[in-house]
C-alpha cells in the first residue's frame, strides 16, 4: 500500500511556513500567548523553518528564533 504526501509545509503558500517564506526580508511583528500572557516582538524576518522563524530585532541587530506554534499574528510592517 502507498502512502502519498502532500507537498512540504515551507512549499505551499497554504500552509502558514510556505506563506511566511514569501515575507522574507520584510519587517515584521509577531505576537505571541505564551504563559496565558500576551508578547510580541519586532523585526526583519530572515528565516522561516517548519516550526520555527528567525526574526533579526532591529535597535540590537541580534537574532532571535521564534516558536511558529505559539504566534497568534503576524503584521507586516511599512
Amino acid at each position: 500500500m502507498e502512502t502519498r504526501q502532500g507537498p512540504p509545509p515551507l512549499s505551499n503558500e497554504y500552509y502558514i511556513p510556505g506563506y511566511m517564506v514569501g515575507l522574507i526580508g520584510k519587517t515584521i511583528r509577531a505576537e505571541f500567548f505564551i504563559n496565558n500572557a500576551y508578547m510580541d516582538r519586532v523585526g526583519i524576518l530572515r528565516e522561516v523553518g517548519v516550526n520555527y522563524f528567525v526574526l533579526q530585532e532591529i535597535s540590537s541587530r541580534s537574532f532571535v528564533m521564534c516558536d511558529l506554534y505559539s504566534v497568534r499574528f503576524v503584521t507586516v510592517l511599512n
